[in-house]
């Protein structure tokens, strides 16, 4: 199996549970309980990976504090190669706040602070890709790091001959303050786009799914995939057809993390070797499992947890292909 890097955020999240309130309250609100969790899309799709028995390397900035040393410790504990990770110790590391309110715990919303990722620097980059080899992939999120310096990234793993996959978690106008045809040379660079319909809102205007895949396709010829929340995913390949793959049905706890965990079933299934439609499979799995249990990664199965799900044999065999799992 090809190794997988991930260049993009990794994070603590404090998870604040407060009283009920209206939406219109502007008073202070009262953490109640507060919880300690690992986070970051990146962070976290590689924690899927790594859980399916994937060989893992997160590229990254933090600083030299203890919320850094959460961070680095939580990955290490998943089997993640943090050697590569860039440590300045003029920068605080990222953490993320969110609120969860009363007692149905409805998420209010979400803050990242602060953004470590807005330091790194080309020659941070040329270091953190130096490792990198022919037909190994990468994941690359369009969130916190400039985007100057994500198609630098993209362009030097390029020259290593590595598959790209660009997660467009934020938007790349009005969040990341970026120029169309610095997005437009973003999207034409990687192998295979991984859009937020919301994220693209401010560059296409698009509501639906379908149209705004298809116009993706006929932009860029390429792979384009998007998860749909409780709809599970769609996407649009080679041969053109839009496609819909259904989410597995489960009792949802918590749907943060749902879309990382998509991505790292896929990404695992791609690197090694299996079909995309497979890969994409594997995701929505990956997905849905991660919706049971309370935060980002609590739900990330492994390969033999998710296969013991499976109610498509066909989908099965695919699964045994490899032995090396022990699964059969």
């Amino acid at each position: 199996m090809n190794r997988i890097y991930g260049f993009g955020s990794a994070t603590i999240d404090f998870r604040i549970t407060t009283a009920d309130y209206p939406d219109d309250y502007k008073a202070k609100l009262l953490a109640q309980k507060t919880s300690k969790l690992g986070g970051g899309a990146i962070a976290n799709c590689l924690v899927q990976v790594s859980r399916l028995g994937g060989e893992t390397f997160y590229l990254g900035k933090l600083g030299n504090d203890s919320i850094g040393r959460d961070i680095v410790s939580s990955l290490i504990s998943e089997g993640i190669s943090c050697e590569n990770i860039i440590i300045d110790n003029s920068i605080c590391s990222p953490f993320n706040v969110a609120v969860y309110q009363g007692k149905k715990m409805r998420r209010k919303g979400g803050y990242l602070l602060p953004n470590s990722l807005l330091t790194i620097t080309k020659e941070d980059i040329i270091n953190m890709t130096s490792i990198m080899r022919k037909d190994e992939w990468v994941i690359v999120e369009i969130g916190e790091i400039p985007l100057e310096k994500v198609l630098f990234f993209c362009q030097q793993a390029k020259k290593r001959q590595v598959h790209i996959l660009l997660d467009v978690d934020l938007d790349p106008i009005k969040q990341c303050e970026g120029e169309r045809s610095l997005v437009n040379d973003l999207f034409s660079i990687a192998d295979i786009l991984l859009p937020n319909i919301e994220a693209l809102k401010s560059l296409y205007n698009v509501d639906d799914k379908k149209i705004l895949l298809e116009y993706l396709f006929k932009q860029f010829s390429k792979p384009i995939i998007m998860t749909a929340g409780e709809n599970g995913a769609c996407y649009i390949s080679t041969n053109e057809k839009y496609t819909e793959v259904l989410a597995k049905k489960v009792k949802v706890t918590d749907t943060v993390g749902a879309g990382d965990a998509f991505h790292g079933g896929l990404l695992f299934g791609l690197a090694n070797g299996w079909l995309l439609s497979e890969a994409i499979e594997l995701g929505t799995y990956c997905g849905s499992n991660n919706c049971i249990h309370f935060g980002a990664r609590e739900g990330m199965a492994n390969l033999k947890e998710l296969y013991n799900k499976v109610t498509n044999d066909e989908f099965k065999q695919t699964i045994l292909q490899n032995d090396f799992w022990g699964i059969g």
